[in-house]
């Protein structure tokens, strides 16, 4: 059976398009546990059906081996864009990891179905509302618009590794860790004095066992004053993950890089 050369050049354009979508999906840290394998092939599929004809053509390959490298560079190319959105939801694991360390939760973990690993619990907490706060705020929508944009700045099989890009990832990553701080700071100092507090308790009133009073004290002050700071946490987690947040600009920012733009 003999295809014509427009076919094929429609399967191996769909084929590019597929293996970057799907990277992308494979990375991405919001749905990856517990969505059945066959919905995420399908979707993925689906997604490069649409895709398909706002994307430049992709030129019939001279070989398999041309055809299988851009397929690679294509898959790569996916993985970094969903790297980039798993680095951000990342800083909340880092902010909950400090605020239980300090609360005295370091060894209490829960297991994240997302994942697959145990994690601490307020930082399970933050993860479940940021992904409630990103659908609410159609933050999905922006996502994948992002992603329908990549195929238009960045062409098939013309993706460049700049030194602009990569600078812009250190520096996604370095913001997202202050905030992280940022996130963290409110009970981090707030346990600090209280246990400023207890020493100085402990030092006038030395038949005070500090360390059975002192694990529950720092409990009721840690979460009193991470609920008193949830509006502020939850205004964060916005400029995170909503439309025009650190997620929207890390994954839209280093389209034009990549893509060999200034």
């Amino acid at each position: 059976m003999v295809f014509s050369p427009e076919w094929q050049q429609n399967l191996y354009t769909f084929l590019a398009v597929l293996s970057r979508v799907a990277s992308f999906w494979v990375a991405l840290p919001i749905l990856r546990r517990g969505v059945p394998l066959l919905a995420k092939v399908g979707m993925a599929g689906l997604i490069s059906l649409l895709l398909l004809p706002v994307t430049a053509p992709l030129p019939v390959p001279e070989s398999l081996i041309r055809f299988a490298f851009t397929i690679v560079r294509e898959s790569l190319f996916g993985l970094l864009l969903g790297f980039l959105v798993a680095l951000v939801f990342s800083t909340l694991y880092l902010a909950g990891q400090l605020i239980d360390v300090q609360m005295g939760f370091g060894a209490v973990t829960l297991f994240d179905p997302q994942t697959g690993d145990h994690v601490p619990m307020v930082a399970q907490f933050q993860n479940a509302l940021a992904v409630l706060l990103f659908f609410l705020t159609d933050g999905h929508h922006a996502l994948f618009a992002a992603l329908g944009q990549s195929f238009l700045i960045v062409p098939l099989s013309g993706a460049v590794l700049s030194d602009r890009a990569i600078q812009h990832v250190f520096d996604l990553f370095v913001s997202l860790f202050v905030l992280s701080l940022r996130i963290a700071l409110p009970v981090m100092a707030a346990v600090f004095l209280t246990d400023v507090a207890l020493g100085i308790i402990t030092r006038a009133v030395p038949q005070m066992n500090v360390f059975v009073i002192g694990f529950p004290v720092k409990i009721a002050v840690g979460l009193a004053i991470y609920l008193l700071a949830l509006p502020a946490i939850v205004s964060l987690l916005t400029s995170l993950v909503g439309p025009g947040g650190r997620l929207s600009e890390g994954v839209g920012g280093v389209l034009p890089l990549l893509g060999g733009g200034p």
